[in-house]
């Protein structure tokens, strides 16, 4: 009896290591398409791995390994990267998320990109965050001194999220720093229906005096790896001038490049997701984006096929 008993403290003990460190991964076969001013089209494989670990009851480490192949040349084009690696926890019972992750804001109408951030998050119903670092991808971001802050405030309402926003990146521009202000709120209208509108104020104009803008959209379910046969469609239009959001950073996966040297977009993009089988899920997207200032145009397909496990 006392041998069984100290077999069950040890085989305990070993499960309790074995939980202690978990790896997660998922591969995404990505053709992108575009015609217009960016005219081109991109099929790529993208993995990535997760490595999550318990530090004690209140931190966790996150870091993520990224290895993307470009399927469009007969030449090895491939490159991996270590794109994530941060902790989480909490300090007094403040939410604290501390290295290099993705970030993102909101809807992603102004931020959605992996940043080197400290960010505190405070609340249960009436919710506050402020973050402060520095984004890492995005020809954009190419000052040394182009740190950022923002800082947001919601409050949930019954089935409505009211959410507003401040970004200050400095040095963003020629002008100086970038400003940009938000208010919005996402709403459930009907059994899995969603609402959602967005305000965007900027500190800066275009050339055309154009220094606002708003994204309005309507989504039904959306489709769970976990759950085959699940699926969700939406739609959006959008309307922002490029001083409104910060380049490639913006959460749409349409392309765009030209268009914010044209003042911005405006146009709509809809979509639709469906789980072929569990951890096999299946996105399409389509946008057609005009530029605000002359008449470009960019019409983008973007699909994908993503397998978790």
């Amino acid at each position: 009896a006392d041998e069984l008993d100290n077999l069950g403290v040890r085989v305990a003990k070993l499960e309790k290591k074995a939980d202690n460190v978990k790896i997660t991964g998922a591969i995404r076969a990505l053709y992108t398409d575009v015609d217009g001013a960016d005219e081109g089209y991109s099929p790529t494989l993208r993995t990535r791995l997760w490595v999550k670990g318990a530090i004690n009851d209140d931190w966790t480490y996150t870091g993520m390994l990224e290895n993307t192949q470009t399927l469009n040349t007969n030449a090895q084009e491939s490159e991996t990267k270590f794109r994530r690696a941060y902790v989480n926890g909490s300090v007094a019972g403040v939410g604290v998320t501390a290295g290099r992750y993705n970030y993102t804001v909101g809807n992603g109408f102004v931020f959605d990109d992996h940043i080197d951030a400290v960010q505190l998050d405070f609340g249960k119903v009436l919710t506050a965050s402020v973050a402060y670092g520095r984004p890492v991808d995005g020809d954009a971001y190419t000052d040394t001194n182009q740190d950022g802050y923002i800082a947001t405030l919601g409050y949930k309402m019954g089935v409505t999220d009211l959410a507003s926003g401040y970004y200050n990146f400095k040095n963003y521009s020629i002008d100086g720093d970038r400003e940009i202000w938000t208010v919005g709120a996402t709403a459930e209208v009907a059994k899995n229906v969603s609402l959602v509108g967005e305000y965007l104020k900027s500190n800066d104009e275009t050339t055309a005096g154009d220094d606002d803008g708003y994204v309005a959209g309507l989504s039904y379910k959306g489709a769970s790896a976990s759950d085959k046969g699940s699926f969700g469609i939406w739609a959006k239009y959008y309307d922002q001038a490029s001083t409104t959001y910060f380049g490639a950073s913006h959460t749409t996966d349409a392309t765009h490049d030209s268009l914010d040297a044209a003042g911005g977009f405006k146009g709509y993009g809809v979509g639709a997701n469906y789980t072929l089988a569990k951890n096999i899920v299946a996105n399409v997207e389509y946008y057609d984006y005009d530029s605000k200032i002359g008449d470009l145009n960019d019409k983008t397909l973007w699909s994908e096929l993503t397998f978790t496990f």
